[in-house]
C-alpha cells in the first residue's frame, strides 16, 4: 500500500520529503470504540485514516468525523497534548508518521524555526486544499 502523496498538506513536499516520510510511515489497526488519542494526552505521531472512520470528541461531545485521507493531530504534536479525543468509530487503519519526522519535515517545507511550527500547521492544515478534502486542522 503506497502512501498518497498528493493528498493535502503532503502535496507540498518535495519527492525527497515524500521519501522520508514513506519510509517513516508504519501502519496501525484500531478496533471498534478504541482510543487512538486520549484527550489531554500527549501525541507520539501524526495519523493519517486510510479506511474506517474516527471520531473527535471533546468529553461526550461528538464535534467530527473523520475517513480516508484525513490527517490528525498535528496540533498535539506541536502543543505536547491533544485537545480532543480520537476514538475508532469502526475498525479502522491509520498511517503513522513519528513525531519527529513529522515536525522537521514541516519545518523544512519552510525552513520555519520551532516557534513558528504551530502557526505554520495551523495555516497549512486550514488551507482551502484542506477544507475541499474535508480536512481540518487537528
Amino acid at each position: 500500500m503506497l502512501f498518497d502523496a498528493t493528498n493535502p498538506p503532503f502535496d507540498r513536499l518535495t519527492s525527497q520529503e515524500v521519501e522520508t516520510l514513506r519510509a517513516a510511515l508504519d501502519i496501525a489497526y484500531f478496533r471498534p470504540g478504541e482510543a487512538i488519542i486520549a484527550q489531554n494526552a500527549p501525541a507520539s505521531a501524526l495519523f493519517v485514516v486510510i479506511k474506517g472512520t474516527v471520531e473527535e470528541r471533546d468529553g461526550g461531545d461528538l464535534l467530527a468525523l473523520l475517513g480516508a485521507k484525513d490527517s490528525f493531530d498535528s496540533r498535539a504534536l506541536v502543543h505536547g497534548k491533544s485537545g480532543h479525543a480520537f476514538v475508532a468509530r469502526e475498525e479502522t487503519l491509520c498511517y503513522t508518521c513519528p513525531k519527529g519526522v513529522t515536525l522537521g519535515l514541516i519545518r523544512a517545507i519552510r525552513g520555519l524555526p520551532r516557534s513558528s511550527t504551530a502557526r505554520f500547521l495551523t495555516s497549512w492544515m486550514s488551507s482551502p486544499a484542506m477544507k475541499r478534502s474535508g480536512a481540518t486542522a487537528r
